[in-house]
């Protein structure tokens, strides 16, 4: 509510404005209102990339009355996070972390997997070599491959760097490389170093496990088939479990075998 004194000298400015002047069109809009509001629609973009929250929840009614009667903030629309916020982030991320690895000597993960449209993803992790002040790495990139080989990972980990330094100059502060043993990993990996000649390539220690593994079950097939069926008796069988529960209720159920594990 306003008290009368106020209201008078809200009025009276109203009526000697010259509403022709963009500067008295900008002072009854408010100036101030939208660097907050950006300010508030940027933190949204970013808490909800970093929580993983899709961003067509904010349609929900529920979830929008929710944020807006709290925060007293006009919520935005999905393309408009898209269109006008992504980007800011992306560029304040990528700042943030340059600024924590700065002049460090850094060592590389890459790996590549499938999504779930059968598509080719590589990821970059770049992580800081340091004893006495050890973080976590970072993930620089991620992209969509054409195809899988030693070319399109040297390609995708060498453009992938300029990310992070893109006036170059640093190739001799990368000195570790780690990935898979697959064979075009470790021809990238020799690919590479012509770029980066300090760098040592070294292969998974879990995917060495791996391959130990799979080795010693083909050297024992019985014992192979005899887990194999022992996991089909109790998989998607609540009546199966109950039974055995039933009769030795002091005895838990058979570790459940994972192939990859």
């Amino acid at each position: 509510m306003y008290k009368l004194g106020d209201w008078e000298v809200w009025s009276s400015r109203v009526q000697y404005a010259d509403f022709s002047s963009n500067n008295s069109k900008q002072m009854l809009m408010g100036d101030e209102i939208k660097p907050k509001t950006s300010s508030f629609n940027e933190d949204l973009c970013l808490s909800l990339i970093a929580a993983n929250i899709p961003w067509f929840k904010l349609q929900n009614p529920v979830f929008h009355d929710f944020l807006q009667n709290y925060t007293k903030k006009h919520i935005p629309d999905e393309s408009t996070l898209r269109k006008s916020f992504l980007h800011p982030c992306y560029v304040s991320t990528i700042e943030k972390i340059r600024e924590k690895i700065g002049d460090s000597y850094i060592y590389l993960v890459v790996d590549e997997t499938t999504d779930i449209n059968g598509s080719y993803i590589a990821n970059l992790l770049v992580g800081v070599l340091n004893e006495q002040s050890p973080i976590k790495p970072f993930l620089i990139a991620c992209k969509k491959l054409d195809k899988t080989n030693h070319s399109t990972i040297s390609r995708f980990v060498n453009d992938s760097l300029r990310i992070l330094w893109p006036h170059g100059g640093n190739d001799e502060k990368v000195l570790l490389l780690c990935s898979d043993a697959a064979p075009y990993m470790i021809k990238a990996g020799k690919t590479l170093n012509v770029f980066f000649p300090n760098m040592i390539h070294i292969s998974c220690l879990a995917h060495m496990i791996q391959r130990l593994a799979e080795k010693v079950r083909e050297m024992y097939p019985n014992v192979n088939t005899l887990v194999s069926n022992l996991k089909k008796v109790f998989l998607k069988a609540s009546q199966r479990v109950d039974v055995y529960k039933e009769i030795m209720p002091s005895v838990s159920l058979p570790p459940e075998p994972v192939l990859t594990r």
